[in-house]
Protein backbone atom coordinates (compact mmCIF):
# COMPACT_ATOMS: atom_id res chain seq x y z
CA UNK A 1 0.00 0.00 0.00
CA UNK A 2 2.93 2.30 0.89
CA UNK A 3 5.65 3.02 -1.69
CA UNK A 4 9.31 2.87 -0.63
CA UNK A 5 9.01 6.83 -0.94
CA UNK A 6 6.27 7.24 0.97
CA UNK A 7 8.10 4.93 3.70
CA UNK A 8 10.96 7.31 2.98
CA UNK A 9 8.83 10.14 3.96
CA UNK A 10 7.19 8.82 7.14
CA UNK A 11 10.36 8.21 8.46
CA UNK A 12 11.73 11.49 8.12
CA UNK A 13 8.54 12.93 9.65
CA UNK A 14 9.32 9.97 12.54
CA UNK A 15 12.66 11.44 12.59
CA UNK A 16 11.20 14.94 12.46
CA UNK A 17 8.88 14.01 15.86
CA UNK A 18 11.34 11.89 17.82
CA UNK A 19 13.84 15.01 17.61
CA UNK A 20 11.10 17.26 18.59
CA UNK A 21 10.42 15.49 21.78
CA UNK A 22 14.06 13.63 22.69
CA UNK A 23 16.45 16.09 20.90
CA UNK A 24 18.72 16.40 18.10
CA UNK A 25 21.18 12.84 18.97
CA UNK A 26 17.67 10.50 19.52
CA UNK A 27 17.56 9.84 15.78
CA UNK A 28 19.64 7.12 16.05
CA UNK A 29 16.84 5.19 17.89
CA UNK A 30 14.47 5.44 14.84
CA UNK A 31 16.28 2.87 12.87
CA UNK A 32 15.75 0.45 15.36
CA UNK A 33 11.93 0.77 15.64
CA UNK A 34 10.89 1.94 12.24
CA UNK A 35 8.38 -0.62 10.86
CA UNK A 36 9.26 -3.57 13.59
CA UNK A 37 7.77 -5.26 16.77
CA UNK A 38 8.94 -5.86 20.49
CA UNK A 39 12.57 -4.65 20.09
CA UNK A 40 14.60 -5.33 23.03
CA UNK A 41 16.27 -2.88 25.00
CA UNK A 42 19.51 -4.19 25.78
CA UNK A 43 20.15 -4.80 21.68
CA UNK A 44 19.65 -1.08 21.46
CA UNK A 45 21.90 -0.40 24.56
CA UNK A 46 24.56 -2.64 23.03
CA UNK A 47 24.25 -1.54 19.37
CA UNK A 48 24.59 2.17 19.93
CA UNK A 49 27.01 1.70 22.81
CA UNK A 50 24.76 3.01 25.43
CA UNK A 51 23.90 2.33 28.93
CA UNK A 52 20.20 0.30 29.08
CA UNK A 53 19.15 3.59 31.54
CA UNK A 54 19.64 5.74 28.73
CA UNK A 55 17.91 3.49 26.34
CA UNK A 56 14.62 3.66 28.87
CA UNK A 57 15.29 6.94 29.87
CA UNK A 58 14.61 7.87 25.90
CA UNK A 59 11.76 6.06 25.49
CA UNK A 60 10.28 7.01 28.81
CA UNK A 61 10.03 10.44 26.86
CA UNK A 62 8.07 9.08 24.57
CA UNK A 63 5.70 7.49 27.14
CA UNK A 64 5.02 10.39 27.71
CA UNK A 65 3.47 11.55 24.36
CA UNK A 66 2.05 7.78 24.27
CA UNK A 67 4.08 7.11 20.82
CA UNK A 68 5.41 3.78 21.96
CA UNK A 69 4.28 0.69 23.48
CA UNK A 70 6.06 -1.88 25.41
CA UNK A 71 5.75 -5.40 26.80
CA UNK A 72 7.96 -6.53 29.90
CA UNK A 73 9.26 -9.90 30.48
CA UNK A 74 10.87 -11.23 33.54
CA UNK A 75 14.32 -12.89 33.88
CA UNK A 76 13.46 -15.78 35.81
CA UNK A 77 17.33 -16.19 37.19
CA UNK A 78 18.02 -12.71 37.56
CA UNK A 79 14.45 -11.43 38.73
CA UNK A 80 15.01 -8.18 36.21
CA UNK A 81 12.55 -7.22 33.86
CA UNK A 82 13.45 -6.51 29.80
CA UNK A 83 11.35 -4.11 28.27
CA UNK A 84 10.44 -4.92 24.37
CA UNK A 85 9.26 -1.41 22.51
CA UNK A 86 7.12 -1.01 19.30
CA UNK A 87 7.18 2.38 17.88
CA UNK A 88 3.49 3.42 17.07
CA UNK A 89 3.99 5.41 13.87
CA UNK A 90 0.42 6.83 13.32
CA UNK A 91 0.22 7.93 16.83
CA UNK A 92 3.98 9.19 16.02
CA UNK A 93 2.21 11.34 13.38
CA UNK A 94 -0.39 12.76 14.82
CA UNK A 95 2.06 13.98 17.58
CA UNK A 96 3.30 15.86 14.58
CA UNK A 97 0.34 16.94 13.63
CA UNK A 98 -0.84 18.32 17.01
CA UNK A 99 2.72 20.11 16.97
CA UNK A 100 2.43 21.80 13.56
CA UNK A 101 -1.32 22.64 14.52
CA UNK A 102 0.29 24.55 17.10
CA UNK A 103 2.83 25.96 15.28
CA UNK A 104 0.52 27.88 13.04
CA UNK A 105 -1.85 28.91 15.81
CA UNK A 106 1.02 30.82 17.31
CA UNK A 107 2.39 31.75 13.95
CA UNK A 108 -0.96 33.77 13.26
CA UNK A 109 -1.04 35.37 16.69
CA UNK A 110 2.43 36.79 15.51
CA UNK A 111 1.47 37.95 12.19
CA UNK A 112 -1.67 39.37 14.13
CA UNK A 113 0.75 41.13 16.41
CA UNK A 114 2.76 42.32 13.69
CA UNK A 115 0.17 43.99 12.20
CA UNK A 116 -0.68 45.78 15.61
CA UNK A 117 2.48 46.60 16.54
CA UNK A 118 5.52 48.25 15.32
CA UNK A 119 9.03 46.39 15.76
CA UNK A 120 12.15 47.88 16.04
CA UNK A 121 15.59 46.32 14.61
CA UNK A 122 19.20 46.39 15.29
CA UNK A 123 21.08 46.91 12.03
CA UNK A 124 23.67 44.16 13.26
CA UNK A 125 20.72 41.84 13.79
CA UNK A 126 21.70 41.79 17.31
CA UNK A 127 17.77 42.28 18.65
CA UNK A 128 14.44 43.35 17.30
CA UNK A 129 11.98 44.74 19.92
CA UNK A 130 8.76 46.27 20.22
CA UNK A 131 8.32 50.38 20.22
CA UNK A 132 8.00 50.63 23.76
CA UNK A 133 11.41 48.32 24.54
CA UNK A 134 13.27 50.58 21.63
CA UNK A 135 11.58 53.97 23.86
CA UNK A 136 13.03 52.43 26.84
CA UNK A 137 16.64 52.61 25.32
CA UNK A 138 16.02 55.73 23.32
CA UNK A 139 15.95 54.07 19.80
CA UNK A 140 19.56 52.45 20.30
CA UNK A 141 20.40 49.22 20.41
CA UNK A 142 21.06 47.50 24.18
CA UNK A 143 23.63 45.12 22.34
CA UNK A 144 25.79 47.37 20.63
CA UNK A 145 24.80 51.25 21.01
CA UNK A 146 23.84 51.30 16.98
CA UNK A 147 20.62 52.93 16.15
CA UNK A 148 17.85 50.97 15.73
CA UNK A 149 15.41 51.15 12.60
CA UNK A 150 11.86 50.40 11.62
CA UNK A 151 11.44 46.58 10.99
CA UNK A 152 9.66 45.75 7.70
CA UNK A 153 6.77 44.19 8.90
CA UNK A 154 5.22 43.67 5.72
CA UNK A 155 8.41 41.50 4.64
CA UNK A 156 8.05 39.77 8.35
CA UNK A 157 4.41 38.83 8.12
CA UNK A 158 4.94 37.60 4.21
CA UNK A 159 7.43 35.26 5.45
CA UNK A 160 5.40 33.76 8.34
CA UNK A 161 2.61 33.45 6.36
CA UNK A 162 5.03 31.31 3.93
CA UNK A 163 5.76 29.31 6.81
CA UNK A 164 1.95 28.56 7.71
CA UNK A 165 1.32 27.62 4.05
CA UNK A 166 4.51 25.31 4.63
CA UNK A 167 3.02 23.81 7.75
CA UNK A 168 -0.30 23.32 6.51
CA UNK A 169 1.06 21.25 3.42
CA UNK A 170 3.01 19.33 5.66
CA UNK A 171 -0.37 18.71 7.62
CA UNK A 172 -1.68 17.87 4.45
CA UNK A 173 0.57 15.28 3.71
CA UNK A 174 0.66 13.64 7.49
CA UNK A 175 -3.40 13.58 6.71
CA UNK A 176 -2.64 11.26 3.93
CA UNK A 177 -0.17 9.20 5.47
CA UNK A 178 -2.42 8.56 8.33
CA UNK A 179 -5.59 7.44 6.12
CA UNK A 180 -3.21 4.59 4.11
CA UNK A 181 -2.03 3.54 7.70
CA UNK A 182 -5.50 3.12 8.94
CA UNK A 183 -6.81 1.82 5.81
CA UNK A 184 -3.84 -1.00 5.91
CA UNK A 185 -5.20 -1.74 9.86
CA UNK A 186 -8.40 -2.34 8.46
CA UNK A 187 -7.19 -4.66 6.30
CA UNK A 188 -5.28 -6.78 8.52
CA UNK A 189 -7.78 -7.07 10.81
CA UNK A 190 -10.38 -8.46 7.97
CA UNK A 191 -7.62 -11.16 7.10
CA UNK A 192 -7.46 -11.55 10.63
CA UNK A 193 -11.12 -12.18 10.60
CA UNK A 194 -11.47 -14.55 7.78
Amino acid sequence: MLDKKEKEKILELIKETIRKIAGKNSEAFVSFLYEKKNINEFKIAEKLKISVNQVRNFFYKLLEYNIISFTRKKDRRKGWYTYYWTLETDKTLEVLKKMKEQEIKALKQLAKSREIKTYYVCPNKCMEVTTETALLHEFFCPECGTLMMVSDEEKKIKEIETKIKILEKDIETINCFLEKLHQKKEEKKKRRKK
